[in-house]
């Protein structure tokens, strides 16, 4: 239930996320864009200097375990090598004045029941156990009659045990060569009770004669080992000391103390990782060839490394990228303000207000160089509209220009508007080029007379198609096809751009990606026919039929929109009829848009107007 209710809240979260994503404006939206690709670029850093200081320290900690390991093994070394130093005693004859040989003769223990024989046989293994520290005990094994003797260093004892005490069970099967045993716990005497140890020994023949006559064992605390080890600083992990056959000599956390290395097969093939006791783990191994013997380093993967400092290195760079998204935030502000200020000033344009302008501040900037062009237009475009009302007022074709004067600029702010989202990105080159188009624009639609060719209609055209086509971009596809021997006749001026501005305002997909606008032109008969065609989101029934009766209606009124119906009537008011717009859709497919004039050059058309016509 409860996961259900997060995945519900989540769902919710998604949604309006992409709502208002879509419904930002561009600049917001390139702005989260670009906040969101510096976070992707900012955690990749991340994630890979994490993984860098992972192995780094990964590699320094396994290489200081490999320091330990390696003294823990050169201890052991050494205690195998100095054996013959430590029991040379027991080949000082003079010193044990053969009692030491005579116990291991005889067939009975009258030497270890003889005080004055036992003190001088407890003398030499005294000697034995002040030439090292760490000896715990002397095991001594006679053959001919399986006595069992134990000289105990911490109490100074020297005495007979049963046969159940530690490792006499390994010396009475062993035959020859050096005796190596794993970790076994002493007992016997509460004082050395619980202490781990491990035994190196040997065979003993104490005189020329080459049979064996017992076994002595050196038993030496694992303590010494554990200071070892301990003294790295870098001793990750788990130590393990254990003979080839699998006798545990010493482990550091004591669980295989007294047992057979379950693993020893799988350290002896040399891996360097594997899972041990359910854990991944490193495997560091020596082994000694010399002394049989394999020292082991086992560190499990997940102990290594720090877990703060991925959370430090992740931490710093989120803190790094909250400011830097601060900052772009902070001059995004900025930017925003400079462009609601352009747009206040076009949609008082685009309101008739052509009083109105931009306020010029001291830093010269991108924005700075669109609100002085937008400025020098406006005067222009003042000037302009002044001169042009002035000598037209008192043409015959009042009624025309009146009609033709009443162009509500909106479509000024159509254009304009698509500058003021395209200059958020700071791109010079595409706002140069766009002013540069708009005033070309402006140029051609407020000079010249009444009637222009159509080649400087159509060129009228494509500046306008152009500018739309800066913000869609890669989104738009379109084509002219005007037949040259149309080019040299005349048209209304400004009769075919509303067609186009019609598709941009209420055709176009914004959110397709294969957007196609087409103008096609050619004659027939003795009129000219234009088509103009998109696949855009058309026209329901309803709404055409509407269209369509207002269009056939073609009451003229100076204060008819600047759209289809004011193309319309301005056609039939110049041509008469048949002529004028055929309009066909398929909503969400195609709108085709025809219109049709009858072919006649500027002078023609001129002309037509100074004399009385029938329509």
């Amino acid at each position: 239930m409860v996961i259900g209710r997060f995945r519900k809240l989540l769902h919710i979260l998604l949604h309006r996320l992409i709502y208002n994503l879509t419904h930002f404006r561009l600049y917001s939206r390139l702005m989260i864009c670009y906040t969101l690709i510096f976070l992707l670029v900012a955690y990749v850093f991340a994630f890979a200097a994490t993984r860098y200081y992972i192995q780094y320290t990964t590699v320094k900690q396994l290489e200081q375990s490999r320091n330990a390991l390696n003294a823990v093994c050169n201890y052991y070394e050494i205690k195998q090598t100095e054996l013959s130093d430590i029991i040379l005693p027991f080949y000082q004859t003079y010193k044990s004045d053969f009692y030491l040989d005579s116990m291991f003769r005889s067939p009975t223990d009258e030497e270890y029941y003889d005080p004055l024989k036992k003190m001088r046989i407890f003398e030499v293994l005294q000697e034995i156990a002040e030439r090292d520290g760490d000896i715990e005990e002397i095991l001594l094994y006679k053959d001919i009659n399986e006595s069992r003797f134990v000289y105990k260093r911490k109490s100074k004892m020297f005495e007979i045990v049963g046969q159940d005490y530690p490792f006499f069970n390994i010396m009475a099967d062993w035959k020859f060569g050096r005796i190596t045993t794993g970790t076994q716990m002493t007992g016997g005497n509460s004082s050395v009770k619980n202490k781990n140890v491990y035994g190196i020994g040997g065979v003993l023949g104490l005189d020329n004669e080459t049979s064996v006559k017992g076994k002595f064992l050196i038993a030496f605390n694992t303590e010494a080992i554990k200071s070892v080890y301990q003294g790295y600083s870098g001793n990750y992990g788990r130590f393990i000391l254990a003979s080839i056959t699998g006798d545990v000599i010493f482990d550091s956390d004591g669980d295989y103390n007294g047992e057979k290395l379950p693993y020893i097969n799988m350290l002896l093939a040399g891996k360097d990782s594997a899972s041990i006791d359910g854990q991944q783990c490193y495997i560091q191994t020596i082994v000694g060839q010399k002394a049989s013997y394999i020292g082991v380093n086992t560190v499990p993967k997940k102990a290594l490394g720090d877990s703060n400092i991925p959370l430090l290195i992740y931490g710093t760079f989120t803190l790094m990228a909250i400011i830097c998204v601060a900052l772009y935030m902070t001059g995004g502000h900025f930017i925003s303000r400079r462009v609601k200020e352009i747009g206040l000033a076009m949609k008082r344009v685009g309101s008739n207000n052509l009083s109105y302008r931009i306020p010029i501040l001291k830093q010269s900037d991108e924005f700075g160089e669109i609100a002085v062009k937008f400025n020098e237009m406006c005067n222009e475009l003042q000037k302009t509209i002044d001169l042009e009302y002035i000598s037209e007022i008192k043409k015959k074709n009042a009624e025309l220009e009146s009609l033709q004067a009443g162009i509500n600029p909106h479509f000024l702010y159509n254009t304009l508007e698509v500058i003021r989202v395209k200059a958020v990105d700071a791109g010079n080159d595409d706002v140069a080029g766009m002013i540069v188009d708009l005033a070309n624009l402006y140029r051609a639609m407020v000079k010249n007379g009444t009637f222009i060719p159509i080649r400087n209609e159509i060129n009228i055209c494509d500046i306008y198609i152009d500018i739309f086509s800066y913000h869609y971009e890669n989104s738009l596809d379109y084509e002219t096809d005007i037949d040259p021997q149309v080019m040299k006749f005349g048209i209304p001026k400004n009769l075919l751009h509303p067609i186009i501005e019609n598709y941009f305002v209420h055709g176009i997909k914004n959110k397709a990606n294969d957007n196609r606008f087409s103008i096609h032109g050619f004659l027939t008969n003795e009129d000219i026919c234009f088509v103009f065609e998109d696949n855009g989101r058309g026209i329901d029934k309803n709404q055409l039929d509407e269209i369509r009766s207002s269009m056939e209606a073609a009451k003229l009124k100076v204060e008819a929109g600047y759209g289809l119906l004011n193309v319309q009537q301005r056609i039939r008011l110049i041509y008469g009829e048949p002529y004028g717009i055929t309009l066909e859709s398929e909503e969400n497919n195609v709108t085709r848009i025809t219109v049709l004039i009858k072919a006649m050059t500027c002078e023609e058309l001129e002309a037509s107007l100074k004399s009385p016509q029938k329509h």
